[in-house]
This record gives structure tokens, sequence and C-alpha cells, in this order.
């Protein structure tokens, strides 16, 4: 007879049904709870329906945030919600907290369910007047970032990040292949330029871009996927929004209005704007790097756009030069 060897699991597709069990228990939401699996990436987000009522289930993946880091995010989502901004707020629990914790084959993974977006991603259907006001209210958040008063510190710390995964993507590219020596130069040089920088810091989302943010009938715009967030540097988070329409080739005047919307409410300091192309060169690394350490747990695809390191590269150059990186 021949043995079937046992093949570990890195991500498991948790049951609807049984999901829809745990969060029967743990969240008072008046009924009986009905989930379905949505969508699966570097997290999993499933509907939830008690009646009429909708909210949304999000299972991060085992070991992709911690405890403190997600007390942190939804700390973070309530401070900005109590300044006015529209963000899909976490749902309390029976017994107070944030989220429950499931375990699934591969380890415990973090459950937290948040209030219904009305809309669709800005992405879709999203103008340049609509980024022009999205540029604003990122001002206003970073305005009053520094009165945010995490429940324990958390911080992007974007070298950690890359030397942590620099040796996947080295893997995956080839430590002695063209790209390969392309990037351990820049993620070398970047890392020690981040180190001494002095500009304006603090409590950022962390993944701001227009599949991130819905844009619903009446104009809204709805803050989602908080669980990158942390400190880091304001003029680096924008860099988040134009690096990912440069990769997916939107319109240059979504980007244009975005930074102006910004800038006509927080202007960007001389150092802010000078530092514009090294934080979106960081970016590309960041996204690289994080792409390597995860590629067998969620793939190229499941985030919403293929990854193509031909494209990585080719982008990659202009801003890089433009940093002195090159």
């Amino acid at each position: 007879m021949t043995t079937i060897p046992e093949i570990p699991i890195t991500h498991s597709i948790l049951r609807a049904d049984a999901l829809a069990e745990a969060i029967g228990v743990d969240y008072d939401l008046g009924g009986p709870v009905y989930a379905e699996l949505m969508s699966r990436g570097v997290n999993d987000v499933y509907l939830v329906r008690v009646g009429q009522h909708r909210c949304a289930a999000r299972v991060l993946r085992h070991k992709f945030r911690t405890e403190d880091q997600v007390r942190y995010e939804m700390a973070l989502i309530r401070f900005h919600a109590n300044h006015g901004l529209d963000a899909a707020a976490p749902v309390a629990t029976r017994a107070g907290d944030d989220f429950i914790t499931v375990l699934a084959p591969e380890g415990p993974r973090h459950l937290s369910l948040f209030t219904w977006a009305d809309g669709a991603p800005m992405a879709r259907h999203g103008t340049p007047d609509d980024a022009h006001r999205l540029g604003g209210i990122v001002a206003r958040m970073h305005g009053v970032a520094e009165s945010f008063q995490p429940p324990a510190p958390v911080d992007v710390n974007s070298p950690a990040f890359m030397a942590r995964n620099r040796p996947a993507l080295m893997t995956m590219v080839g430590a002695d292949s063209v790209e390969g020596k392309l990037y351990a130069a820049l993620i070398e040089r970047a890392s020690a330029r981040l180190e001494g920088l002095v500009v304006p810091y603090g409590a950022c989302h962390g993944d701001i871009h227009t599949h991130n943010i819905f844009l619903a009938d009446d104009g809204r715009l709805t803050f989602l996927d908080w669980d990158n967030c942390g400190a880091d540097f304001f003029a680096k988070e924008l860099m988040h929004f134009v690096w990912r329409n440069d990769y997916l080739g939107v319109a240059p005047d979504i980007n244009a209005a975005f930074l102006d919307g910004y800038n006509a409410v927080r202007p960007l300091s001389a150092d802010e704007r000078a530092l514009l192309p090294f934080f979106l060169t960081v970016r590309h690394l960041f996204i690289l790097c994080g792409m390597a350490g995860m590629i067998n747990v969620v793939g190229r695809s499941a985030v919403g756009y293929s990854h193509q390191l031909s494209r990585f590269h080719d982008l990659i150059q202009q801003p890089a030069r433009e940093a002195g990186l090159l």
C-alpha cells in the first residue's frame, strides 16, 4: 500500500458555518448568525448577516499581527472615528473585547467584526475630485495623529521588516541575479537613510489606496483594512497611495489630485517633498519583501493584483535614481 505523505498547512480556509457559530457565541448580534466567505488573501473576509443586518468578519492570517498590534489597530480606528472619520468600525464582543481568537489547523488566528461599509472600492469609479477629497481627509488624520494614545506602541519599522524578509526575496529573485543585486543594495541604502530621518512621524493607517477606500453613492469615503497600521512617516504614507496607482497603471491625475488635496490641508514641508521619491522607493521595497515573505501563504495574485517581478524592476528605477539611491 502506498504511503500518503502528510503535508503541513500554511493557510487554511475556515468553514463559514463553524465561524458563524463561534461568532454567535461571542458576539451579541440579536439572532442566528449567517456567514459566507467573501474574499481570501493576506487575510480572509466573511460576510456576516443577522436578518437584514450585515457586518464583515476579518480573520487575520496566523502570526500576521500580535494581540498588541490588533488592539492598537482597533484603538486607532476608534480614535479617528471620534474625530469624524468614516471608517468600518470594530464591533465589540459580549465581553467588550475587539477580537476573538479561533484555532485553525495552522494555529490561532484573530477574528474581528466590523460595521458594514456601503458602496464599492474607490478604484472602480473614483474620480480626481474624489482623490482630492481623500487627500484632504488623510491630511486631517495626520493633523490629529499626535494626540493618539495607543494601548501599546506599534512601529512600522520598515528597516526591520525588510531585513526580516530579505532572505525570502533573495531566494525568489536569485541573490546573484541583476534584480537580486539591485534590491540588496537598495534595501541596505534605504534602511540606513530611514534610520536617520527627522520629519513628521506618527500613527498611520499603513495601506491607504483606492481598494481600501469605499466610495458610497452619496460620495462618502469609508476607510477599511487598517491591519498594517502603526507609527510611520506621514509623507511616506502618501506614497502608499501613489505606489499602488503607479503599479496598476492608473491615470496620473488621480495621484496629482490626491497630493493636491493633502497639501491644501497640511502642506508638506520642503524636507518632506524632497523625500517623496525616496519614500516611493521604500514602498516598492516594502511590498517586494512582503510579497516574498508570504508568497507560499497567499500566492502572487490573491491580494487583488498579480505581482509581476519585471514590473517591480522597471518601476523602481526612476524614484530610486531621483532619491540618490542609484
